[in-house]
């Protein structure tokens, strides 16, 4: 299930417009956040210190719609049973 849900996440989820504009206020913070670090190092490695904050955003973004699906199947599940308790 787990395949699907990344094709899921990476060819759907992250190119929804809200997707695409919640990337570009991130790409604005790091911008940010990296500033400071071009006084005192070379450009080469503020890139790659910029590469895995990008690496560790998308990990976490993934597992948190992996998340949210679990928690709706739990929800949905939970929910039928309790119809079903009704019957």
């Amino acid at each position: 299930m787990e395949g699907l849900l990344a094709k899921i996440y990476d060819k759907i989820i992250c190119n929804e417009s809200d997707s695409i504009e919640l990337g570009r206020r991130f790409d604005e913070e790091v911008t940010e956040i990296v500033k400071p670090l071009r006084q005192d190092m070379s450009d080469k490695e503020v890139e790659r210190i910029r590469e895995i904050i990008y690496e560790a955003a998308y990990t976490s973004e993934k597992q948190g719609f992996y998340l949210g699906v679990h928690t709706a199947l739990k929800f949905m599940t939970e929910a039928t049973n309790i119809l079903d308790e009704f019957q």
